[in-house]
């Protein structure tokens, strides 16, 4: 009976819209592929590939890191890390740096030597940090310090010649969140983070001291599930104003200099937010996009 009734229930998913026929403006053909090891399989990561003029790096979520020419696709070399990737890369210094999932920041030194040579046996890891928790964002750098955020919500400051660290900033986060973290960013000497809270925060480099909090969403909902706010999304300045959207939240704009908002709209997204000169564009958590003037 059991299986009568939830085979006869009405599915809660609502079916795809049906795709219009579209015609193309401008013409697109593949220049080259690469393949980059097996990916992030099923662990929803954003491992994204990093550039250095004519040379591009991308790892997979097994630690096979692999250089690659932008111009042909062509491997250069690979290197297996034997860690388990699950946010990165980051390139500052000739040095790569990235995240597992048991918690760990591993710096790796790219020397040139190997590079020019198409050889693996001069890239060597220079350092591992220890933090709290799996680390499922990008670290950001600046003036020799690592920024991390590992998913229990803590911030870390870290050194980056070898990794000792440097302050901690810890802030509560709710039982239930999106799997996934956006990245800190770093401006001048002010660290910008959100939160899964609803929360985005400015940070000093120096001593990770809390310089403002601004509030973007407040949790609604009668259960936990509906009550979700978390903000994956990657916060985007320009100028002086910090663009942050969230989950069943708000997309906003803030002051970077004193986190006062500067406006606000309903919105609910996870990921894809853009700024340009004039207009920002972001995906909502259906997967429309949308786009609004700055002011």
């Amino acid at each position: 009976m059991l299986l009568i009734c939830c085979g006869s229930s009405p599915s809660s998913v609502l079916p795809p819209v049906e795709l219009t026929p579209l015609t193309n403006q401008i013409d697109i053909s593949r220049q080259w592929m690469f393949t980059a090891g097996e990916g992030v399989s099923d662990f929803y990561l954003k491992l994204k590939p990093v550039f250095n003029k004519d040379t591009g790096y991308i790892v997979d979520y097994k630690g096979h890191l692999q250089a690659f020419t932008i111009k042909s696709g062509k491997q250069l070399w690979d290197v297996d890390l034997n860690v388990p990737v699950s946010g990165g890369l980051t390139l500052a210094d000739r040095k790569l740096f990235l995240g597992t999932s048991k918690g760990e920041v591993v710096a790796i030194d790219l020397d040139s030597h190997g590079l020019k040579n198409q050889d693996s046996k001069n890239i060597k890891e220079l350092w591992r940090a220890q933090l709290s928790s799996e680390i499922l964002s990008r670290p950001a750098i600046a003036h020799g310090v690592i920024v991390v955020k590992t998913i229990d919500g803590r911030v870390y400051g870290l050194n980056a010649d070898n990794g000792n660290q440097s302050w901690v900033y810890d802030r509560t986060v709710p039982r239930l969140t999106l799997r996934g973290s956006s990245s800190a960013l770093i401006v001048n000497d002010i660290v910008i983070s959100t939160s899964d809270n609803g929360k985005v925060a400015a940070l000093s480099l120096k001593d990770g001291k809390l310089l403002w909090e601004s509030t973007i969403a407040v949790a609604k909902g009668r259960n936990q599930l509906e009550r979700v706010i978390d903000m994956d999304v990657d916060p985007v300045v320009v100028d002086d104003v910090i663009y942050v959207a969230g989950y069943q939240g708000r997309i906003a704009a803030v002051k970077i200099g004193s986190g006062q908002l500067i406006w606000s709209r309903d919105f609910s997204s996870y990921s894809g937010l853009y700024v340009d000169a004039y207009r920002v564009y972001v995906t909502d958590a259906s997967g429309q996009v949308w786009e609004r003037a700055h002011v």
